[in-house]
């Protein structure tokens, strides 16, 4: 499939501790669509990335968490790393916006504990969706069909269970799952 996603926006959501290298790929892979890409962080200003053992580089947050919008991208991406998903959970506007992809039934794609944010939105039951092994009772209490695979994509939703693994199998299915959405929208007006 041709991955122009040319005109499209795409925010990824972090807070100080996500793993760089989800960020990084995720930036390469969506620059290379030529879609637009957003950081959208509960932090003000810089934040801060994990890579391997200990802290990368900073980042700019390109629009506070707490005023954006679902409404304004056509996906999201949620890192991985257990500080930053702690620290996005800890504020009720990580709910809003990953409910709002979830209601509107847009792109989320999630690496490893990044999914807790999308369980967090109680949106998900039914849904057939991969994560670490620290999730999956969050996962069934959430009546979410647990996958052992390492991606799993489902309709709209894809999840990864590890961090720094598979991207250019996960970012494909991404933009596969975006063009598809806006094939689909296209079709039924």
């Amino acid at each position: 499939m041709n991955h122009d996603l040319s005109g499209k926006k795409i925010a990824i959501l972090i807070a100080n501790g996500f793993m760089q290298s989800d960020v990084t790929a995720a930036q390469r892979m969506f620059q290379d669509t030529k879609a637009k890409i957003h950081l959208v962080s509960c932090e003000n200003g810089l934040v801060n990335g994990w890579e391997g053992n200990g802290w990368g580089h900073h980042y700019p947050s390109d629009v506070s968490l707490g005023k954006a919008l679902a409404a304004d991208y056509d996906a999201v991406v949620i890192p991985g790393g257990l500080a930053h998903v702690e620290k996005l959970l800890k504020t009720e506007h990580t709910k809003r916006f990953v409910g709002g992809f979830m209601r509107a039934q847009k792109v989320v794609v999630t690496f490893a504990e990044g999914v807790k944010t999308l369980i967090e939105t109680g949106m998900v039951r039914d849904y057939e969706m991969t994560g670490p092994e620290s999730v999956i009772s969050d996962m069934n209490g959430e009546g979410v069909i647990v996958s052992s695979e390492m991606m799993c994509v489902d309709d709209h939703v894809i999840t990864a269970q590890k961090s720094g693994e598979m991207y250019d199998e996960i970012f494909s299915a991404t933009a596969d799952a975006i063009l598809a959405y806006y094939e689909e929208m296209s079709a039924a007006a």
